[in-house]
């Protein structure tokens, strides 16, 4: 979907996710008293992690790149809830959604900033230009990642493990 900056915070990080996980999150109870459906969800997420991250590497549009890493998200979200664990769904989502909103923010100050150029081989040097938003896209990368200690640390580590 292509879409101004703001509009693509708002799909991504809140209302396009959030969506498909709250349908997830309401059929938790039938999704765990079937074996076959709880499969089905984990081997799909684990393709959507898959795919979404090997597309990403070769992508150099940025906001295409954001867009991949919630679909990556996407998938890791949908896993606890295979696993019957809608409270953890639920705090990762909301993590998701702070963070990736303020990801998309400032990478839109950044594109209007480059003469709306979202190729990501033609940036460089941001950090000097404007390090209050390269610090902001730090600060929300990092969180995203699952550095130790962070926000998404502690959501995706149960997760995983």
């Amino acid at each position: 979907m292509a879409a101004p900056t703001p509009v693509s915070a708002l799909v991504h990080s809140s209302t396009l996710v959030t969506a498909g996980i709250f349908i997830l999150y309401r059929f938790n109870k039938i999704i765990t008293a079937s074996k076959t459906i709880q499969l089905t969800i984990i081997l799909t997420s684990i393709s959507t992690i898959l795919i979404a991250a090997l597309v990403a590497i070769y992508e150099h549009d940025i906001k295409k790149i954001i867009a991949l890493s919630t679909l990556r998200q996407l998938g890791l979200i949908a896993m606890p809830t295979a696993f019957n664990m809608p409270i953890l769904t639920f705090f990762h989502i909301s993590i998701h959604a702070i963070f990736k909103a303020l990801l998309f923010i400032t990478r839109g100050t950044i594109i209007a900033q480059n003469n709306h150029n979202q190729d990501l081989r033609l940036y460089g040097l941001f950090h000097t230009l404007a390090p209050i938003n390269s610090t902001a896209i730090l600060i929300s990368s990092i969180a995203l990642m699952g550095v130790p200690f962070l926000t998404g640390y502690y959501s995706k580590h149960i997760i995983i493990t």
